[in-house]
């Protein structure tokens, strides 16, 4: 009886055995196979990241030149405003003939900028 026994654990051992065994090779194949696609997405983040480090080096690059241009845009605007109030004034307080010659001189200067830009 006592070797009966002792068959039988000695066999349930073994059954346990098989069933860890076979347990660590499928956990050792997923795990190979997660380390596989964490390489390849490892490849794509690493060229992510390098292409977002470039965008924002390009940012950089550009964005006081965008400044400039806004300020000196900001100027333009405000000398425009100044010189249409100053001739404003002008107009109010001259005579009629001199209101004609600078309305013309005004305008001759307009068609002539619009010329030039074309």
């Amino acid at each position: 009886m006592m070797i009966f026994f002792t068959t039988i654990v000695f066999i349930a051992q073994i059954v346990i055995l098989v069933n860890i065994v076979t347990f660590l090779l499928k956990a050792d194949k997923k795990v190979c196979v997660l380390t596989e696609q964490i390489n390849k997405r490892h490849v794509k983040l690493k060229w992510r990241m390098g292409a977002i480090v470039e965008i924002t080096q390009g940012i950089n690059d550009i964005f006081p030149i965008i400044l400039r241009k806004i300020e000196k845009t900001k100027l333009n605007f405000l000398l425009r405003i100044l010189n249409e109030m100053l001739q404003g004034t002008i107009l109010l307080f001259f005579k009629p003939k001199y209101k004609k010659i600078l309305l013309g001189l005004k305008t001759g200067i307009g068609v002539t900028k619009k010329l030039l830009k074309i």
